[in-house]
């Protein structure tokens, strides 16, 4: 590792292997296949242990909390050791053993402090191993969609396994989750835990750089439309099992959601080299909170269960399109040596931010209004605004 007179960082991107690119896969797809358990079918376990809509939304909201300062913490340790691997071992274990937990708690008091542990360390999960796989993909070529795509495989093929075989939502969602999870960890310690990372040029790590990169105007108006937009999806996220509950609707159809949404990811994420070429962020980004307004609109309209299951197809625009548009607007602005903090900083603003506004604000609109349709209404309002923020964006990138 050197460096210039400035202070710069002049040093490799990634080192370790010749290529990291079937660990990450597998690391994708275990890890987001949890999710694929823990997103949609949680919170209605949750509600079987009596706790309220407030309730659950204030547990939930434990990870977008944490995801305000976590992801910073553990991506600044990243950026300063150059050890992506060992950071995301401690990461992956900690967040395994402490979703175990969840088998033995019974009231609000005991998942509250099970999901503030949890949250330390899961919320960075994502900041990880995506600053990780961009890192990859800088030295090796290729592209980052088409690796992260097995992240979303793994979370459609588990959602829908479960939501088949399961005909009660009970505390099989906890030991599937964990299960994944800790399997994750032991592939992280296998595969991935001695990998270093050594960044191209860039200033040296450190807080003020990171803050930095939250100044002037067009990256402040882009965090901010990434959370507002992410707040909109926050019924989706915390409360579809709810709402399909609600409806009496079979508990297959959240996991049939779930999983052609996820499917419609991947048609994203396999089409994006192409659809990247052909439009620029802001327009993608546009596109996206104007389908997501639709969306929500549709399933706050709707009473069938096929149609709220369809309805899924637009999630290739709210998360798909969304997500790498947003990392390949980051990726323009945010130097090598600081590619952890940068992430660090987005997921802060869409999953931190984004994310507590919205689950809490779905928690509280639950036990509120007279039914979580109006929830779902709020969110294409909020998809409005998301809309008239990001036109504010230049239509060409800006130097990094």
């Amino acid at each position: 590792m050197g460096a210039l007179p400035d202070g710069r960082l002049i040093v490799r991107p990634l080192e370790g292997r010749s290529s990291t690119a079937p660990s990450l896969t597998l690391y994708y797809l275990l890890v987001y296949g949890a999710g694929g358990i823990t997103m949609p079918f949680l919170p209605q376990y949750l509600k079987t242990l009596g706790l309220t809509g407030t309730e659950v939304g204030l547990l939930l909201s434990m990870s977008p909390a944490l995801s305000l300062v976590a992801p910073a913490l553990w991506g600044q340790l990243t950026d300063r050791t150059g050890r992506p691997g060992l950071v995301m071992l401690a990461v992956t274990t900690g967040s395994a053993t402490t979703f175990a937990f969840f088998l033995v708690v019974k009231g609000f008091g005991g998942a509250l402090a099970v999901f503030f542990v949890y949250a330390c360390f899961a919320s960075a999960n994502t900041t990880l191993i995506d600053s990780m796989t961009l890192r990859h993909v800088a030295r090796h070529g290729g592209s980052f969609a088409r690796i992260r795509l097995w992240g979303s495989v793994g979370f459609a093929v588990v959602s829908l396994a479960f939501g088949r075989l399961v005909d009660t939502i009970d505390y099989r969602a906890v030991v599937g989750s964990f299960t994944l999870l800790a399997a994750g960890a032991v592939w992280t310690a296998i595969g991935l835990a001695q990998v270093t990372s050594r960044v191209g040029h860039g200033p040296r790590p450190s807080w003020n750089a990171a803050l930095g990169l939250a100044q002037g105007h067009e990256m402040r108006v882009f965090l901010i439309a990434a959370a507002i937009h992410w707040a909109a999806g926050g019924p989706y996220h915390s409360a579809l099992a709810i709402h399909a509950t609600a409806l009496k609707l079979p508990t297959h159809v959240v996991g049939d959601a779930a999983t052609l949404g996820v499917v419609s990811e991947i048609a994203v994420m396999v089409m994006w080299p192409r659809i990247a070429r052909r439009a620029h962020p802001r327009t993608l980004l546009f596109l996206s909170f104007a389908a997501s307004g639709l969306r929500w609109l549709g399933v706050a309209l709707t009473t069938d269960g096929t149609v709220l299951v369809l309805l899924s197809v637009f999630h290739g625009l709210t998360f798909g399109v969304f997500f790498l548009s947003a990392v390949a607007f980051m990726t323009e602005r945010v130097p090598d040596s600081l590619r952890a903090s940068g992430q660090a900083l987005f997921v802060a603003s869409a999953f931190g931010v984004g994310s507590l506004t919205g689950v809490l604000g779905t928690g509280v609109g639950l036990d509120l209004l007279p039914s979580s349709n109006a929830v779902f209404a709020i969110s294409a309002g909020l998809e409005v605004i998301a809309c008239a923020l990001v036109l504010q964006l230049p239509r060409t990138s800006a130097a990094r």
